[in-house]
């Protein structure tokens, strides 16, 4: 069920009431602690509730936000198996901060998983495809695209956030332009984003000196991925076909793909690398003329564009 106002009311009013009782009421502490103590009982009843509400069983239903290469690792291997789904579009990590959840997250009948990495475990359970396949080979690769994911996202983020046009990046970047998400959300993003954008910078330790640590990390990470393509083969496997794992790390670039989720994503998250600083666009646009960099490209171009 999508991150509703109703179903995140406990966490709402916590984060707004507190505050309210603290400066307005001049509530004491034990009567602080009263409150929130409530407002938790309220959020387990509910998260308890949706538990118990299953879904259609042949319906799956995939909890996303906009820009995410974890979102769209998932998204684009469904879309290319073509295996049906319904969206559900969040803003930015307002998940995190309601209801502890990340994303993706797939709910099909009573089964909700979280995790792109678990998602796609499941779904190799429900259609036993060899696209889907978790191999020795396939998860020690999985493993050190994650790692680079990681670094990326730091390098990324710094300059997307942190620097000229941080604020106008942000709110884009989590969804304020995008249809699917519902307007109290965009409400919600525009109202917290300061606080929103501390707790993404503090959990993921993102400032100038991690952010120039994990750029060399990326450059090297990359260079690997490179090795790995420098005996001819097509596909990261070395398979006929793609596997997921070629979409995985597809997706890390993705965000920057004029391809990018076509027909979802708006405004076109291309836009936003336009507006990021020259020196991590040249940066950026040497990191994918390499040969990994090129096989993100032509997975996206060959796959991806419809």
């Amino acid at each position: 069920m999508r991150f509703s106002l109703m179903d995140n009311a406990a966490s709402l009013l916590a984060l707004l009431g507190g505050p309210f009782l603290t400066l307005q009421m001049k509530a004491g502490w034990a009567a602080l602690a009263k409150y929130y103590f409530a407002c938790l009982l309220v959020k387990q009843i509910m998260v308890f509730k949706k538990l118990m509400t299953p879904t259609r069983r042949d319906i799956y239903v995939l909890e996303t936000i906009g820009v995410s290469h974890y979102v769209e690792t998932v998204r684009f291997c469904m879309d290319y198996k073509g295996i049906p789904y319904e969206e559900e579009e969040n803003a930015g990590i307002l998940g995190v901060l309601f209801t502890g959840r990340t994303v993706p997250r797939m709910r099909h009948g009573k089964n909700v998983i979280g995790d792109s990495k678990d998602i796609l475990r499941y779904l190799y359970g429900q259609t036993n495809d060899g696209f889907f396949e978790p191999t020795e080979a396939a998860l020690q690769l999985e493993t050190k695209i994650d790692l680079l994911a990681q670094h990326l996202r730091r390098w990324v983020y710094y300059n997307a956030l942190c620097r000229e046009h941080g604020w106008r990046n942000g709110v884009e970047l989590w969804g304020l332009y995008m249809k699917g998400v519902p307007l109290w959300q965009k409400a919600v993003l525009l109202t917290w984003y300061p606080v929103v954008r501390w707790f993404l910078l503090t959990i993921l330790k993102i400032n100038k000196a991690t952010a120039a640590r994990s750029h060399k990390k990326t450059l090297e990470l990359m260079a690997e991925i490179s090795s790995v393509l420098s005996d001819g083969r097509q596909y990261l496997l070395n398979t006929p076909s793609p596997t997921f794992t070629d979409m995985q790390f597809a997706s890390i670039v993705g965000p920057f793909e004029a391809h990018y989720n076509p027909g979802k994503l708006n405004p076109s998250s291309a836009v936003i690398f336009n507006r990021l600083p020259k020196d991590f666009q040249e940066d950026f646009t040497e990191m994918l003329d390499t040969p990994a960099g090129r096989h993100a490209q032509m997975i996206y171009a060959r796959f991806r564009v419809k």
